[in-house]
């Protein structure tokens, strides 16, 4: 065999070696990818059974009553997991409101104590009150705790439809946040005596479980702060505004 036909045959067993390796290439790649297809293939169809399950389950929960069309629903004829969403609404509505006029008798309280009124028109806690915030020095230490508490009582307190209450735990948290220190349990219970003697006829307290709480009636505080109120705008000289 002479030297060129040798060397045709070596060249042409090199090209049929790099085409069957080039060949086996292709192949394991092709089987990667389909490989990897077929991991997101059944990736897909796992997170498509999830979201017609929590489809179904968000469908379960809301109910449309009174009408057919999810688009033109009033609010009052959607429910949720059996509860009526208008209901809830006006309910959180109420709550809001509660609140906001908790706050402005808040304020009206407030304005009372920083205004020249006759001392027996308010009650002593408020008079201590308003010591406490030109002279605390005069005042005793739980004298000086109860006119604390007063002052955050109805923004601190918990509240009912008929009641503002105020237990022990608050009172300890109230008086731990603004002296700096844990008081002790007798002096809480001290200064809830004390608070319950000067808000005399508004203020009561209850024990419940061998624990202290303060009580304030919400109609009775509210003809309690009508009144002041009244006193407050009879009282203060009236201010003509030049237009």
């Amino acid at each position: 065999m002479t030297d060129n036909m040798m060397t045709s045959a070596r060249t042409a067993a090199d090209l049929s070696q790099s085409n069957t390796q080039t060949l086996e290439s292709l192949c394991n790649h092709v089987a990667t990818l389909t490989e990897r297809v077929d991991e997101l293939e059944t990736k897909y169809e796992q997170e498509r059974d999830q979201r017609q399950q929590l489809e179904t389950f968000v469908t379960s929960l809301l109910e449309l009553r009174g009408t057919d069309d999810p688009t033109d629903a009033d609010l009052e004829q959607i429910w949720l997991a059996g509860h009526p969403i208008g209901a809830m609404v006006d309910r959180r509505q109420c709550e809001v409101q509660t609140l906001r006029d908790d706050l402005e008798k808040q304020r009206a309280n407030n304005q009372l104590t920083q205004t020249e009124i006759p001392a027996e028109q308010t009650l002593p806690i408020q008079q201590i009150t308003r010591t406490y915030q030109v002279d605390p020095d005069v005042l005793s230490a739980n004298e000086r705790r109860a006119a604390i508490v007063w002052s955050h009582f109805l923004e601190t307190c918990e509240r009912t439809p008929s009641k503002f209450v105020l237990p022990s735990s608050s009172v300890r948290d109230i008086l731990a946040t603004e002296e700096g220190s844990r008081p002790h349990s007798e002096t809480v219970c001290r200064v809830i005596d004390l608070v319950d003697d000067l808000g005399e006829m508004l203020v009561e307290e209850l024990t419940r479980n061998d624990r202290k709480t303060l009580v304030i009636d919400r109609e009775r505080f509210q003809e309690f702060s009508d009144e002041l109120q009244a006193t407050i705008e009879t009282t203060q000289p009236h201010q003509e505004v030049a237009e």
